[in-house]
């Protein structure tokens, strides 16, 4: 599963457009609400486990820490939104903003399909100077969504979902420090068993993979943008050897530190020898050869002895 780390902390920030075409985008979770609208097409959306289909003219409203997934067999022509949730402030109440309907997606009326069809613009980034005409509009947008979406489902809130975004936002802003339930729980005015409990309200996380997520997000940067070599980068982001900082980033991205900057590397940025890592990699799979054979020869004696 994805963290979006760039979500957190932003303020008035809105990330908005369309997306044409077979459309799959695997777990993740994100601090900000989203917003998606199918336009053309089918797709199957899924939050916290449950599986919605959305077909044109849907409108499906996604709560902040909530985890979630996109996943087309056809074309799909779909329109989404991610905001901070100052948007809505004095419109829509906190408890609606991170609270979670019994179900995501909701059959938008005509009439609102008419009034939002204008204001589906693109922004590719996020955008932090919005202007007051941008504020007005994605604020008419949100809320003329939100009124029918509550119109639709059953609303309620977690019962740790309100201290998350603090939680979360420590965590963000000291990934590369020594953290733990106790530390974070000191910073914060809460136990360590409390914030345990709030971590456990988003599916599939915990505090030694939020960690790890944050810590890769910025290795991703120093690996893309920076000749740095990979154990400076470790710790850079707070391991303390890059032995453990290989694992995690491995475990968190699916590919090792080197193999992420050969892929995304800046071209006018020289790359330093990664030859340790190449090494370790290496030895793994001679100890996993010797592992068979072993295997298979201990296979052939106990057949022996039968």
């Amino acid at each position: 599963m994805q963290v979006h780390f760039k979500n957190f902390g932003a303020k008035t920030a809105v990330r908005c457009g369309f997306v044409e075409g077979k459309y799959n985008y695997s777990s993740h979770i994100h601090q900000f609400p989203e917003i998606v609208f199918c336009k053309d097409g089918e797709m199957t959306l899924t939050v916290d486990g449950k599986k919605e289909t959305m077909r044109a003219g849907d409108i499906a409203v996604i709560s902040p820490f909530q985890v979630h997934e996109f996943r087309t067999e056809k074309y799909v022509k779909r329109w989404l939104a991610v905001f901070s949730p100052d948007l809505l402030n004095n419109f829509i109440t906190n408890e609606t903003i991170y609270g979670v309907g019994e179900r995501a997606v909701f059959h938008a009326s005509d009439a609102l399909i008419s009034y939002i069809t204008p204001k589906l613009v693109d922004s590719e980034e996020f955008f932090f100077a919005l202007t007051e005409a941008d504020i007005r509009s994605f604020k008419a947008l949100f809320c003329a969504i939100y009124e029918e979406y509550m119109l639709s489902t059953v609303i309620s809130v977690k019962k740790h979902q309100k201290a998350l975004p603090a939680i979360l936002q420590y965590v963000s802003a000291h990934s590369s420090e020594s953290l733990s339930l106790a530390s974070i729980g000191q910073a914060l005015g809460y136990s360590p068993k409390y914030v345990s409990l709030c971590l456990s309200d988003v599916e599939g996380i915990n505090l030694f993979y939020l960690i790890n997520s944050f810590r890769a997000e910025r290795a991703k940067e120093l690996l893309k943008n920076t000749g740095l070599k990979i154990i400076d980068i470790a710790y850079e982001c707070g391991y303390s050897n890059e032995k453990s900082f290989y694992r995690a980033f491995l475990q968190v991205t699916g590919m090792t530190p080197g193999q992420y900057r050969k892929k995304r590397r800046t071209a006018d940025i020289p790359i330093p020898s990664d030859e340790p890592y190449d090494k370790i990699e290496a030895m793994k799979k001679e100890r996993s050869r010797e592992m068979r054979k072993r295997n298979k020869l201990k296979k052939l004696k106990e057949n022996e002895k039968k």
